[in-house]
Order: C-alpha cells, then sequence, then structure tokens
C-alpha cells in the first residue's frame, strides 16, 4: 500500500557536499591579443607602416612585381589580410570591420604619402584617401565575412576575388605595355584561386555558389568601368 506517513517524518536523504569555492565560475576573460581593440590597433599601426614601405618598395622591386606597389588590388589584399586576421578576435562585429577596413586604407594611403615625401616626391592623397573612405568599409566586411557561413561568406569571397579579377582584366588591357603582364596575371590567379577554395571549403548550397561566382564577375566588370573612368579623372 502507498507510504501515507507525512512528509516531514520522512527521512531525508543527505544530499551531496558541494565543492568548496564560489558558486559560480565567472567568464574566462579573452587573452589580450584575442580582443578585437587589440587587434585593431596593431591593424592601424601595420597599415601606415605597410604604405610607407609600398613608397619605397616602387623603387627596388623587379619590374615584374612593381605594379604590386601600384595597384588597387595590392592596397585591398594588404587591408582585407589585416582585417581578416583581425576578424578571428572574440566579439569581432561587423560594423568594426567596416571601419576598420576603411581606417586601414586610408592610413595606406597616408603612409604612402609620408614616405614620399621623404623620397623628395609629391602625392596628392585626396583622391584615394576618398576611395578609401568609400570603398574601405566593403573591403574591411567582405574580409570579416569569409570567416561567416553561408551567403555572408559568399558576398565576402565575390567583393574581394571581383577586386582581384578586376584589377587584373583592367592591368592587362590598359598599363600592361608599361608594366609588363606579369602582375596582372597572378593577382587574376590569386583571385580565382580564393574563389576556388572558398567553392570547395566552405560555400554549400546553389545560393551561396551563384553568389559567389556571379558575384565575383559582377565586382569584376564594375571595377574595370570604375577604374577606368578614375584614370581619365587622375
Amino acid at each position: 500500500m502507498p507510504d501515507t506517513t507525512p512528509s516531514r517524518d520522512r527521512a531525508v536523504a543527505p544530499s551531496s557536499p558541494r565543492p568548496a569555492g564560489p558558486a559560480s565560475t565567472p567568464a574566462s576573460t579573452p587573452a589580450p591579443w584575442g580582443r578585437p581593440w587589440t587587434r585593431g590597433a596593431v591593424v592601424l599601426v601595420a597599415s601606415l607602416l605597410l604604405g610607407g614601405l609600398t613608397s619605397f618598395a616602387q623603387g627596388v622591386l623587379p619590374a615584374a612585381v612593381v605594379p604590386v606597389a601600384n595597384s588597387a588590388s595590392g592596397w585591398t589584399l594588404v587591408s582585407a589580410a589585416l582585417v581578416f586576421w583581425w576578424a578571428a578576435a572574440t566579439g569581432a562585429r561587423t560594423w568594426q570591420a567596416a571601419v576598420l577596413g576603411a581606417a586601414s586604407f586610408v592610413l595606406l594611403v597616408l603612409g604612402y604619402t609620408f614616405a614620399a615625401d621623404l623620397r623628395g616626391l609629391v602625392y596628392r592623397p585626396l583622391l584615394f584617401s576618398v576611395v578609401g573612405v568609400v570603398v574601405g568599409p566593403f573591403v574591411g566586411v567582405a574580409a570579416a565575412w569569409l570567416r561567416r557561413p553561408g551567403t555572408r561568406a559568399a558576398l565576402g569571397t565575390a567583393l574581394l576575388a571581383g577586386v582581384g579579377v578586376g584589377d587584373g582584366v583592367y592591368g592587362l588591357t590598359t598599363v600592361a605595355d608599361t608594366t609588363g603582364a606579369t602582375y596582372w596575371v597572378a593577382i587574376g590567379v590569386v583571385a580565382v584561386v580564393l574563389l576556388a577554395s572558398m567553392l570547395a571549403r566552405s560555400l554549400r548550397g546553389a545560393l551561396a555558389v551563384a553568389t559567389a561566382v556571379a558575384g565575383t564577375a559582377v565586382v569584376a566588370a564594375l571595377f574595370v568601368v570604375a577604374f577606368r573612368a578614375l584614370g581619365g579623372a587622375a
């Protein structure tokens, strides 16, 4: 028959002993190099220094690769690589990537300007500083989104691969007679490798694949049109 003994008279089993110490464990604090602001400071300093190095590199690089220090894709590649590294930080946000992309690109321009002045050269940074403010946020977001899944990774791939392909096409069709074709072919190959690696490793589903492939073609075409217009205005 069921036990009808009042609950207060029942024997209560002893509870398991609790370990001594605080009742809750605080969340672990990320290491300094894992914080977005710490990494962001590194990106800004590196951008300024690498912009200056670009100016000096123009005088010492072999002729076949000189365009790496005098092309839009060269600085885009630097900014994207720095922001991609930054995006591994705990708590990195998309809006921060946009700000950092713009700041990185503008600091590359300013670093180049300072170095050119030290070399006794005159360089007017206004045009490409404006380009950096306009384009830099997209480059920063694209680089950060390479670490994200799905459509965002596809869009990031399309922008960065499209810039590489577009700069390669622009160089081969516009300035290759004075610079040679080596760099322009190489940057196009790098862009295609980026697209192929993302398709193989990260992008899944018809929508993501179509976005990456079609987006790359569209960005490349827009890049060529825009830079021919800038070339005519410069």
